[in-house]
């Protein structure tokens, strides 16, 4: 029984250092790719908040690694995606799909923060 709760003690670990982890990759991917350019936690500035963006896509992860892949269209801030986001969107398609998902779990961790 010990052993059993043991390996059930280590499993929710390992799904939380998961997560964790992700997201941590995904801010990687996020700073090296100068998205912090743009988009800040909570402050508008050239693109929509993190918060924003978060709270847009709550539950529809897939639908935000889509558009980051050039396979959606925006539903943050459309009017400004052709003049502004549209040429930096070449840098997200070449990122890997287990990149883009990091990077979407990184974007839809801000939501409800108050950085």
């Amino acid at each position: 029984m010990m052993r059993l709760l043991g390996l059930v003690a280590l499993f929710i670990f390992l799904l939380s250092s998961a997560s964790y982890s992700d997201s941590k990759k995904g801010q990687e991917i996020f700073l090296l790719n100068k998205c912090d350019t743009c988009h800040y936690p909570d402050t508008v500035s050239l693109g929509p908040t993190l918060q924003k963006i978060s709270e847009v896509y709550k539950g529809q992860n897939a639908r935000l690694v889509r558009f980051l892949n050039g396979k959606e269209k925006p539903i943050v801030f459309p009017d400004k995606f052709e003049s502004v986001m549209e040429p930096f969107l070449g840098n997200t398609k070449l990122l890997t799909p287990e990149q883009r998902k990091d990077l979407a779990d990184f974007i839809l961790s801000h939501h409800g923060s108050n950085n």
